[in-house]
Parts: structure tokens; sequence; C-alpha cells
């Protein structure tokens, strides 16, 4: 008995975490991520995902559920950040009574743990009724032709930016971090550009400083950008 959509979030954040920082591991070391389940005798949900990534440091652990907190050197540069989401899955297993906690070593990989109180409940005779959802009819609204740039190294945030602004009427063309954001801005004629500001290989704020300094030095319009971040 508890928050399905919510456990979800937090397994699938930290699964893709897992993924991610397996990376790149070396073909004879063992990359794999696993998820494991235990339903204890005093009614305790154990969830463990673990991964032979890159590890933490001890410091690192310490830090590791505020916001917006990275690795340092050259992963960070490569991976990005952890952004909110370690830091939301803590509040979220906080919420539900629970808690979460790491264990890892600098190369050897991590194993992140979640422990819930959570009932069993059989599911025989039990009949859920759902209240229908009225939703509010939204103002139709249309930007012309704008050709706007979206910098932003998350897919499924670039589909779902993309699939708006089409529904705005303009034309969305995608790079997936600062540096290729600022080759197409070299290339393009854009009227806006919407960028993140937590990516790898050069992040939104560097991109902007770069887009800025060039404009100035060839006389060039200046161009609005918008930051698109959940630090905003």
């Amino acid at each position: 008995m508890g928050d399905a959509n919510r456990l979800r979030q937090v397994v699938m954040n930290l699964l893709h975490n897992a993924v991610k920082f397996s990376d790149g591991i070396a073909a004879h070391r063992n990359n794999a991520v696993t998820l494991s389940a235990e339903n204890s005798d005093d009614e305790m949900l154990v969830l463990c995902v673990e991964d032979h990534g890159f590890g933490m440091s001890a410091d690192m652990i310490q830090r590791l559920f505020r916001p917006f907190v990275q690795r340092e050197g050259v992963q960070s540069r490569r991976f990005g950040g952890m952004g909110l989401g370690l830091a939301i899955s803590h509040r979220l297993v906080h919420l539900m009574r629970g808690t979460i906690f790491v264990e890892s070593k600098l190369g050897y990989g991590s194993r992140f743990y979640i422990q819930l109180p959570l009932k069993e409940v059989k599911r025989e005779g039990v009949l859920i009724k759902r209240q229908p959802v009225s939703r509010p009819q939204l103002p139709s609204i249309s930007l012309g032709t704008c050709k706007i740039l979206v910098v932003e190294d998350n897919k499924i945030n670039r589909l779902v930016i993309q699939q708006q602004l089409v529904a705005l009427g303009c034309e969305a063309d995608l790079a997936t971090n600062g540096y290729d954001g600022l080759q197409r801005w070299r290339a393009g004629d854009y009227d806006l550009v919407l960028s993140d500001c937590h990516m790898p290989e050069m992040n939104g704020m560097e991109m902007s400083a770069h887009i800025r300094a060039e404009e100035h030095e060839k006389g060039l319009k200046r161009i609005p950008i918008i930051a698109i971040t959940a630090s905003a």
C-alpha cells in the first residue's frame, strides 16, 4: 500500500543514474545494473539499485542528495550533473516515511538502498472508483513563424519542448549541448534561443557568453536567450 507513481519515479531515477555512470566502463569489468526487491517480515520493502560504474568518494556521498551536485573533473564534463533528481528522490522517500542511502567506493560502483514501510495488500474484491478529471480549455496561441534554437542535453526534454513549440506554430531546431548550440547559432538565423544551464561539454552559461561576445565583436543583433532549467 503506497504511492506507486512516486516510487516508480524514484526507482527510474536511480536506474537512469546507474546506467549513465556505468557507461564507458572497460569491457572486461562487470558493468551490469541490477534492481532487487525484498519484502521483509516487519512490513518493510527494501529496494536496491546496484551498478559497477565509477563509484563515489566519501565526500561525494555526503553531498549527494543536495540539489545540483556534480561529479568533479572529467566525468562531470562528460555526463553533466545529477541535477535535482536525487534531491527530489530523497524528498519523496522521506514523505513516504522511508529512507534512502548509498554505499559506494570510488572506482568500484555504488549501491542505492530504499527502505519503505509498506504493507502488502490483497487485491481480491477491491473496487477502486476513479473520479473524472475536468481539464480547463486553454486559449489557442500562435507565435507565427518564429525559428527557435533549443539547447538541451536531455533527449526527453528536447522532444517535449519541440512538440510544444511546433504546437505553437514555431520552427524548432535542436542542439544537444552548448558547443553544438553555438555552432548551430553561428550557422542559422534564429529569433530566440532556449537553453538548459547544466550540460556536458559546454554549459548554457558558457554558450551564452560566447554568443554575446561574438555579437558585440561582429556588430550582430542581440538575440534573446532564455534559460529553461530546474535551477530557475
